[in-house]
């Protein structure tokens, strides 16, 4: 079964990186608030200097942690790709929100970014099923990088409801190729490629995730009526919302709920 057809709410709730408006995103304490509320959670994907799945929406580690007080000899633009899983795991990747003037909350402890591994055990012992987009990564070779995750995957597949997503459609067609049985979404957000359901089809996805910018270019009610899910990102206000859904749209990422 497909990841979309195992929810019978239809009006789902994507809790976009986490509850990144009351936790720091990508992190496990945004995920554990994303629990009540949420239908499931995104994530961001990403390889190490030394090929291990992290879970990081930039490039670069400055914006979410402390990476240029830990390391003050690198040099920006502190590109994960350029330190080792050993390196990132000593960051603190939660104070930056916690520090913000806006929070006036108990500070919880400093902790570094999540493995994947982290977060699909996180995943399992909660029941909450999870999108992971992977990010363009130009430097990995796509065969290795869709060989390293689906390795990576392999022992949740029957264990947790599993969505991959990206705006690298090669990663996800790749995938594909190499396991039918995965579950892909194709993330638009400029451009729409011409002959649009033959093209989901063709790529076998079950689902296309797209930018509020382009959603008036699509035929919502046909994509529907060809058994394709559409979601939508990053909608955070109410109205916005209610408005999506009516049209048809099947899930809405969030910031909060």
């Amino acid at each position: 079964m497909s990841f979309y057809n195992k929810f019978n709410n239809k009006q789902l709730k994507i809790a976009h990186r986490g509850y990144r408006a009351v936790a720091p995103e990508n992190t496990i304490y945004a995920f554990k608030e994303a629990l009540n509320g949420f239908d499931f959670i995104e994530i961001d994907i990403q390889l190490t200097k030394d090929n291990q799945w992290i879970v990081m929406h930039d490039d670069s580690l400055e914006r979410t942690t402390n990476i240029e007080f830990l390391y003050p000899k690198k040099l920006r633009p502190f590109r994960v790709s350029s330190y080792t899983l050993k390196e990132i795991l000593q960051l603190d990747a939660t104070s930056w929100f916690y520090n913000n003037n806006s929070y006036n909350g108990e500070k919880p402890k400093p902790k570094a970014p999540p493995t994947l591994k982290e977060t699909l055990e996180f995943c399992l012992k909660n029941s909450m099923p999870l999108n992971i987009e992977i990010k363009d990564m130009p430097c990995k070779e796509e065969n290795y990088v869709t060989n390293l995750l689906i390795k990576e995957l392999l022992p949740y597949f029957d264990k947790v409801n599993i969505l991959i997503s990206s705006f690298n459609h090669c990663y996800l067609q790749s995938l594909k190729m190499k396991n039918r049985d995965i579950n892909i979404a194709l993330n638009m957000e400029y451009i729409v490629p011409n002959n649009l359901i033959n093209y989901i089809k063709r790529v076998n996805a079950e689902a296309i995730h797209i930018d509020e910018n382009i959603a008036s270019k699509l035929n919502i009610d046909s994509l529907i009526s060809n058994n394709i899910t559409v979601a939508i990102f990053t909608i955070n206000d109410k109205i916005k919302q209610k408005e999506f859904y009516e049209k048809g749209i099947r899930a809405i990422f969030m910031d909060t709920k």
